[in-house]
């Protein structure tokens, strides 16, 4: 009897789990996968001798410290109580004003000691009752109330999908700093789409917020295309009530990449005599240089077409170009030309200062050194200098720029700006070279200083490229090069043209390659794969191509850039928790059910009783306690 009973409760709880297990099944049966690109993770550290006081205490830190997506209910934007623009301010507030009472109590507390503690609490709880009810009278009201000076778990175990439109900063911040989301997924627009100028100006000034700010959740970016659009559709209020839908991420937490490789290739085109003049000394040389790397905020998005692709690509068909007119003894100029395309540019140019300072001896002398960055977007130019232009070859030089603009009807200005030599940050490359006294100058589109490692965006691609403006500036500064070297006083006299004239089929190819490559350095510690193509290309107009090569280390750049930053994510459709309960009963009902059939009514109790049923332990007799004291 005993058997039979042993076997019967095992059997039900075999099916009790079975049962279970069918119900959690079936709850999470559809499932679609996509690839999300992570917000890069980049910690800065600011040497505190540096020139800004304010920028000694500055450690940025962006992208996620949590890294695992764990069934996360998916929600969009608009039903989070999305904040009024008063409710973010206020928000900003009172972190700003959190923020300052941190520092006066750490000023207070190392100049004073403890005796000014008990003032410095009470005038915070002076501030937090004051912020409470300032918040209290401010919460944002769209179903249920929020308030913000609350705990972070409104949107807890929750990813927020935001279109792109709503993507700033402020809401990000607002959704993973103020609500404590789980996640933020931004819906990129198709890759054909095309942004106005506003548009894209109000995105890169989101993008440089999200890199010189902590982000305490994971940030994705998807484009709308490459999302399922049962993923699009399924979120909730799209849906029937009881319907959910969750992520999984198989996402480890990003580590920091320990070194990296950088390259430089530097190809020279030597004149006559292999360079060196009647008398024995070296010929004068002009320098054109270019970085070919890129970053942005969301690396495994970014293209870098226009920073730097656009430069890259000018200085080779510079080079293409003039190995034409140095092939020939006729053509054959009196100076010798260096392509030096470098690397680590969103790095602070690391590439050019690692040339300067350790491939560079004092026989190197360039009578000017241009430097290319970012010149495909528009034909109107900037020059930027570091030293305002004197008589001389300086000046003769800069005149050559402003006539040969006014000649080919080029929007052109000098714009000049003092070098802060106590900023280890240099606004543009050819500042590393004036500060070895090289005369040098930047050609850009853009009219002021963006930063280095900003300076690109995940819009910044191949089809936004104006390739006819790319090939004027590609001529203008083909034609200045060729005036002065040929020493052409006429800056109506044409060198580009006919068979010199810049291949525009040269270009798109260039272009587009090198938008499809990977050139996030960081990204590849081995080194970019571009590299050997790149040498490939270089090595067949000059003879003389040198690489140099050599490790970064994190704290040798002064950044550390975590890794892994293209993760799939698992979209599941699920029922809620509460229908897997339900599913379970009826289940377990039905099971019930048949049993009694099978058993009969009497012998079914008998055996539900039997498993909840509690053993009482056997009493023991009073004359047997005695005897075991005795």
């Amino acid at each position: 009897m005993s058997r039979r009973s042993g076997s019967g409760t095992l059997a039900f709880f075999a099916a009790f789990a079975v049962a279970f297990f069918v119900a959690f099944a079936q709850s999470v049966l559809a499932a679609r996968e996509f690839t999300a690109h992570r917000l890069a993770q980049v910690d800065v550290a600011v040497p505190k001798d540096a020139g800004n006081p304010s920028a000694a205490r500055q450690v940025v830190k962006t992208g996620s410290q949590r890294a695992q997506l764990n069934l996360l209910d998916v929600v969009t934007f608009a039903e989070t109580d999305s904040p009024t623009p008063e409710a973010i301010e206020l928000a900003k507030l009172k972190e700003l004003g959190k923020r300052e009472r941190e520092e006066e109590e750490q000023a207070d507390a190392d100049d004073d000691g403890g005796d000014d503690e008990k003032e410095v609490n009470s005038r915070e709880k002076h501030a937090d009752d004051s912020d409470g009810k300032n918040h209290e009278d401010s919460s944002v009201n769209k179903g249920d109330s929020i308030d913000l000076g609350g705990e972070k778990s409104t949107l807890f175990r929750h990813a927020v999908v935001v279109d792109f439109p709503d993507a700033t900063f402020d809401v990000i911040h607002y959704l993973t700093d103020i609500r404590g989301a789980g996640a933020v997924i931004v819906l990129l627009p198709d890759r054909d789409t095309k942004l106005s100028q506003a548009e894209e100006l109000k995105w890169r000034n989101t993008e440089q917020q999200l890199m010189t700010s902590e982000i305490t959740a994971p940030v994705y970016f998807a484009h709308k295309s490459d999302v399922p659009s049962e993923f699009l559709t399924a979120r909730r209020g799209a849906l029937r009530h009881s319907d959910h839908v969750r992520l999984v991420s198989s996402a480890s937490q990003p580590a920091p990449v320990p070194d990296f490789t950088l390259t430089d290739l530097r190809a020279t085109l030597l004149g006559p005599n292999n360079g060196v003049a009647e008398d024995g000394e070296k010929l004068p040389s002009i320098g054109i240089v270019a970085h070919y790397d890129t970053f942005s905020a969301v690396p495994s998005l970014t293209e870098g077409a226009d920073s730097n692709g656009s430069g890259a690509v000018a200085l080779l068909e510079l080079l293409r170009i003039f190995s034409r007119l140095y092939r020939g003894a006729k053509t054959q100029p009196l100076f010798n030309l260096e392509f030096l395309l470098t690397s680590g540019g969103p790095m602070n140019f690391a590439g050019s200062k690692y040339w300067l300072d350790n491939v560079a001896n004092e026989d190197t002398h360039f009578d000017f050194v241009i430097c290319l960055d970012s010149i495909g977007m528009s034909d109107s130019l900037h020059l930027h200098i570091s030293r305002p232009p004197k008589e001389g070859v300086t000046q003769n030089l800069y005149d050559l720029f402003t006539q040969q603009a006014s000649a080919m009807g080029i929007s052109f200005s000098l714009v000049h700006k003092k070098i802060n030599i106590s900023n280890p940050q240099v606004a543009w490359e050819h500042e590393h070279f004036s500060m070895k006294h090289f005369t040098s100058a930047t050609l850009s589109h853009f009219a002021s200083p963006v930063s280095s490692l900003f300076r690109s965006h995940i819009f910044d691609t191949a089809d936004r490229i104006n390739t006819s403006s790319l090939e004027t500036n590609i001529q203008f500064l083909g034609e200045v090069i060729a005036q002065y070297i040929f020493k052409i006083k006429d800056s109506n006299f044409k060198v580009f043209q006919n068979e010199y004239q810049p291949d525009i089929s040269f270009i798109n190819s260039w272009l587009n390659t090198l938008s499809r490559e990977q050139r996030q350095s960081p990204l590849s510690p081995k080194g970019l794969p571009v590299v050997s193509s790149l040498k490939k290309l270089v090595s067949q107009h000059a003879n003389d191509v040198v690489e140099t090569t050599w490790k970064v280390t994190n704290k040798g750049s002064g950044l550390v850039f975590y890794g892994q930053h293209s993760v799939t994510l698992s979209a599941y459709h699920c029922k809620p928790f509460y229908f897997d309960v339900l599913l379970l009963l009826l289940i377990v009902a039905s099971l019930i059910a048949l049993y009694t059939v099978l058993k009969g009514r009497e012998e079914a109790l008998r055996q539900i009783r039997a498993i909840f049923a509690t053993k009482k332990a056997p009493a023991i007799k009073r004359d047997d306690k005695n005897k075991k004291k005795r």
